[in-house]
């Protein structure tokens, strides 16, 4: 897995809005507001679309989350989740070459150590050996990769993207990091620049399902409704059984953009058939079962989320929002109130708030 697979289903719980579905970003692409986002406070009924739709950004080597396709950290030649905010380690003095190691062998050894302690998700020491490569060898582009899937994990598109340019210096024929700097980009609401790194990684790589599934996310943000269900229908034709997952979450979420629920129900159906512990599908089954009005299929869907991840901010409001409908005002009220417990994102708790003032 490589950092150009990043951002693919499940992401980690925080305080921020998890891994939205087509969440509108900030920034000047002004996207069309999305059925499945998180309500703003005008528009509290809204459905919050769970940890990470397909939103593929690198490929490589890597750390596939579950439902991920191929992302993570891009091999020698590639993520895992940790908390927000991580820095880079200091790094250990850079080991001695010698007539048989160059400083290149020196440095991949150093990469695989780093992919090794990410895939058992020791993240600050994987961060650690990808900053010792680059500083043995800093003409090695492996290592900028799979650092700036870490640091894209840990949330910080902005030092993530800049790995990805050092990687894409050094070869600009190397597609993982221009699906890695497309996510940063994203993250950083410049979707139009994502978009070009898309085309870019698919122009070198035509047959790149991450890409495919990134830029099927990047134009459903933008509004380019058909061409993210083409780009969907892509990954689902030639990628592998997590890729479907994410490509069938992914298009059921235009799906729904467009009020066409009962395709957007099978979308979500096939995936979970696939994948039954996916929280970004059974999350999204949830909101599209609540928005056409069956709530209690909505809280079992919710229910097995918050037993995988049980401070998930979104299932948590989506599931106080079905209690609510369903007349269990009591329990809505106890699942926004663990959901405000645990985010300290004020325009969500806003929303959560006006939620919560709307009970009887």
């Amino acid at each position: 897995m490589s950092a150009s697979e990043h951002d693919a289903d499940e992401q980690s719980a925080g305080d921020q809005d998890p891994g939205e579905q087509g969440t509108p970003e900030t920034g000047g692409d002004a996207p069309r507001p999305p059925r499945l986002g998180i309500p703003r406070a005008d528009e509290p009924d809204a459905g919050i679309a769970g940890p990470g739709a397909p939103s593929p950004g690198p490929p490589g080597l890597g750390i596939p989350r579950a439902g991920d396709s191929e992302q993570g950290v891009a091999g020698p030649s590639p993520q895992s989740p940790g908390p927000p905010g991580l820095g880079i380690p200091k790094a250990d003095a850079p080991e001695e070459p010698s007539p048989d190691r160059t400083p290149a062998d020196i440095a991949n050894e150093m990469n695989e150590r780093g992919i090794a302690y990410a895939q058992s998700g020791e993240t600050e020491r994987a961060l650690a050996e990808f900053t010792r490569a680059i500083e043995t060898s800093p003409g090695t582009k492996e290592p900028y990769n799979n650092r700036g899937n870490l640091l894209l994990d840990v949330g910080q598109p902005e030092r993530a993207e800049d790995d990805y340019n050092h990687a894409l210096e050094i070869d600009p024929q190397y597609v993982d990091p221009y699906c890695g700097r497309a996510a940063a980009r994203r993250a950083l609401g410049r979707s139009d620049e994502a978009l070009a790194d898309y085309e870019q990684a698919l122009a070198l790589q035509p047959g790149k399902v991450n890409a495919f599934l990134g830029r099927g996310e990047t134009r459903r943000l933008l509004g380019q409704l058909d061409g993210a269900l083409d780009d969907f229908d892509q990954a689902l034709e030639i990628g592998s059984d997590p890729d479907r997952v994410a490509a069938l979450t992914g298009r059921a979420a235009v799906l729904a953009d467009v009020g066409e629920f009962d395709r957007a129900l099978q979308d979500l159906d096939r995936a979970i058939g696939i994948a039954p512990n996916s929280i970004t599908a059974l999350n999204n089954r949830g909101v599209v079962l609540l928005g056409a009005g069956r709530p209690e299929g909505a809280i079992a869907d919710f229910d097995k989320v918050l037993e995988q991840q049980p401070l998930l901010v979104a299932a948590l409001v989506n599931r106080g929002r079905a209690h609510a409908s369903a007349g269990s005002q009591w329990k809505a009220r106890s699942d926004f109130e663990r959901a405000l417990a645990v985010t300290a994102d004020e325009g969500l708790r806003a929303r959560i708030n006006t939620l919560m003032e709307r009970l009887t």
